[in-house]
């Protein structure tokens, strides 16, 4: 099997679409939904100086985690060196658990502490995140596919 072929289906197909198209798309509709529940809910809040540089720092991660994957997907695509396999590893761990660290610390630091109600969320969505870039994890490290495709060099 060539390696067009073997690019072409399966797992590896399916993160690489996920890098590049699912997940941005799913964080930045995310948040554009949980925004715009809050605005319509709580329209005093539009004013709010804090809410507006709070908006503004989570649009730029948001940003900054959607660049971060694209490039690890297009590396994955484009450059058959095992250096991408770890880059795009830890572009998963940045996007996934990173990105709702930094979403803490940035509320934390516009608003304060997190309520009960605010630190189960952010538990589980750190949980979530962990899960889900451990599993694409070990499919990087353990498909004979990532194998096949990659040149592994022990420097």
């Amino acid at each position: 099997m060539d390696d067009q072929r073997q690019i072409k289906s399966g797992w590896f197909t399916f993160v690489v679409v996920s890098l590049f198209i699912v997940w941005p798309i799913a964080n930045f509709a995310m948040f554009q939904s949980t925004w715009g529940t809050m605005a319509n809910h709580f329209p005093e809040l539009n004013d709010n100086a804090s809410l507006r540089s709070f908006s503004a720092q989570i649009w730029l991660l948001l940003a900054l985690s959607t660049v971060l994957q694209a490039v690890a997907g297009w590396r994955l695509v484009y450059h058959r060196k095992w250096q991408s396999v770890r880059f795009a590893i830890v572009a998963i761990w940045t996007a996934k658990v990173g990105f709702v660290a930094g979403k803490t610390l940035l509320f934390r630091y516009a608003f304060g502490d997190l309520t009960m109600n605010d630190r189960a969320d952010v538990v589980g969505q750190f949980f979530l995140g962990a899960i889900v870039a451990g599993a694409w994890t070990l499919y990087f490290l353990k498909s004979k596919r990532v194998r096949a495709l990659y040149e592994r060099r022990i420097d």
